[in-house]
């Protein structure tokens, strides 16, 4: 995450997701919630030229290596696009979609512009997975806004970060966005802690 976003960024939502198999007699094509963006508010507030303000890390627990198992669909490409994606008519996706092939543990990236939908599951399985994202700082979390004392007692310095607390030598005014615990970490660890523009 880091590589792809920089050092400035909190965990803004994060959820299990349990896909039941669909019932007897359900298409190859029904797609759960139909194809669409995630954090679609910003286009009311920014219009179409959305920037990459988060990204979603799909875990997978259940074996997704047969089609029609529930995966997450995407179309490859979408996040550079301005409109819709373009569906044929008379077709459920986009032309050039990817059902990815996801064994237990398997990871999918993906951004906040990139179109997706969720495959029917036609196994005798639940499809099991916990989606996490991570976004900018100053971007609100979808899911909470803090989290509960208990919790946070628990963490260290740098968890309470990442879950979006204040960080210790984050002054009350900071233009450049403070100091993080994330970027000693890539310090430490030899990654960037700024994202490279192009």
């Amino acid at each position: 995450m880091v590589q792809l976003l920089g050092a400035h960024l909190h965990l803004m939502t994060s959820h299990p997701i349990y896909k039941h198999p669909d019932p007897h007699g359900t298409s190859k094509n029904a797609r759960s919630l139909g194809w669409r963006r995630d954090y679609g508010s910003t286009t009311k507030v920014l219009g179409n030229g959305v920037p990459r303000i988060l990204l979603k890390c799909g875990y997978y627990l259940t074996d997704l290596s047969e089609p029609n198992s529930g995966a997450t669909l995407v179309a490859p490409g979408s996040n550079h696009l301005l409109e819709r994606i373009e569906i044929p008519e008379g077709q459920t996706d986009p032309i050039n979609f990817v059902e990815p092939c996801l064994e237990p543990g398997d990871c999918l990236l993906f951004e906040n512009r990139t179109w997706h939908a969720g495959a029917a599951n036609l196994t005798s399985r639940i499809r099991k997975g916990i989606m996490i994202g991570y976004g900018y700082r100053w971007v609100m979390p979808m899911d909470y806004r803090t989290q509960s004392p208990d919790v946070l007692d628990k963490l260290s310095p740098l968890g309470r970060y990442l879950v979006g607390e204040p960080y210790q030598k984050t002054p009350e005014y900071c233009p450049g966005g403070g100091e993080s615990p994330l970027a000693d970490w890539c310090e430490q660890h030899g990654a960037p802690a700024v994202r490279p523009v192009s």
